[in-house]
């Protein structure tokens, strides 16, 4: 018998266990991915903030306003799942519940709970469910 038609013991077991280790390198490199994307759409929401608060006229005298603030939120939402997308709303919220100041507007430490965890954890943690519509929105 020829000696290259029998593969090696060695080779076999090297091409086993080599195409188990990709398979967890990919799953590694999606949650990295998620991770960076995620990280980066809040970034990008807290810019927004920011730079939303320097054009007075967008914002209305009885509260308020007119932005994109959203966009990043939903975004995330759809790109990285429901669970990635509500962690970073939530997170976001409650940034912006500490740059608003709003924590100082209350006597009473359980009315800036409840205005905390209503205008802000929630409010923008439903946007996060946002990939609810994320295999229509896809599959365009």
């Amino acid at each position: 018998m020829d000696e290259k038609s029998q593969p090696n013991v060695s080779e076999t077991s090297l091409q086993t266990s080599s195409t188990s280790v990709p398979s967890s390198r990919n799953k590694s490199k999606k949650a990295i991915a998620q991770i960076v994307i995620s990280a980066l759409m809040l970034a990008l929401a807290l810019v927004i903030k920011g730079l939303s608060e320097l054009f007075p006229f967008l914002n209305f005298p009885q509260g308020g306003s007119i932005t994109i603030i959203l966009v990043p939120l939903v975004l995330c939402g759809l790109y990285c799942g429901p669970i990635w997308g509500t962690l970073i709303s939530i997170a976001f919220g409650l940034f912006d519940f500490l740059w608003d100041g709003a924590a100082g507007w209350f006597a009473s430490t359980s009315a800036a709970v409840v205005c905390c965890l209503l205008d802000y954890v929630v409010a923008f943690g439903v946007i996060g469910l946002a990939s609810i519509f994320r295999r229509s929105f896809f599959e365009k």
